[in-house]
């Protein structure tokens, strides 16, 4: 994201069986974030490890917009 420093000195850990959000301003990298831990993005430094966690994700633009969630 050239200069912008979105996402900066994060530690999380998420246990076996749950399920956790992400709320935040507009801006504040929850989607850039979900994007690393997803492997669609690599952070520029750290370490990413998911071990045998899925990450689910829908994501906010509709992938196919003919088809609807129900």
């Amino acid at each position: 994201y050239n200069d912008k420093l979105v996402i900066d000195k994060v530690d999380l850990t998420v246990n076996s069986g749950e399920v956790i959000a992400l709320i935040g301003d507009n801006g504040a990298g929850k989607t850039t974030l979900l994007n690393i831990l997803l492997s669609e993005v690599l952070p520029d430094e750290g370490i990413v490890e998911l071990n045998d966690m899925v990450v689910g994700y829908v994501p906010q633009e509709a992938v196919n917009p003919d088809k609807s969630i129900n």
